[in-house]
């Protein structure tokens, strides 16, 4: 994120909140499986596995979601190499 010109990079850890989100999810299709599947049966299916196997692997330790704030300084644009410059006129 520095590299990239970021600072005052805040990260906040929501994997707990994806997780519940995810549950609701699988529980809301469940509840109205008859209809979704009549809708779009294999979709449905692919959706569940997904959605199952995120679960498994958020409650595995394997994965995780996070949310991330950050501030890039004014002003600057990003160079090659990831190098800040100030922009030329009509760049802005």
């Amino acid at each position: 994120m520095a590299a990239a010109g970021f600072t005052e990079v805040a990260l906040t850890d929501v994997t707990g909140d994806y997780l519940v989100t995810v549950r609701a999810w699988l529980r809301a299709r469940d509840r109205h499986r008859h209809d979704l599947a009549l809708l779009d049966a294999a979709r449905l299916e692919e959706q569940q596995h997904d959605m199952a196997e995120a679960a498994a692997a958020i409650e595995a330790g394997l994965l995780r979601r996070s949310l991330v704030l950050a501030r890039r300084s004014p002003g600057l644009v990003a160079g090659p190499a990831g190098q800040h410059t100030e922009p030329t006129p009509g760049e802005e």
